[in-house]
């Protein structure tokens, strides 16, 4: 079972793809770790 629901995980990549995303900072300001976001694909 995954800590975050999938529409959690979808909405967070959907704005690591938008154009010069700092991933740092959409991690940071959704309580997410950078490195499980990173793991998300894209």
């Amino acid at each position: 079972m995954s800590k975050y629901e999938k529409e959690f995980k979808e909405e967070a990549v959907r704005l690591c793809k938008v154009k010069d995303a700092n991933k740092a900072e959409i991690a940071r300001k959704l309580g997410v770790e950078y490195k499980t976001l990173s793991n998300w694909p894209y």
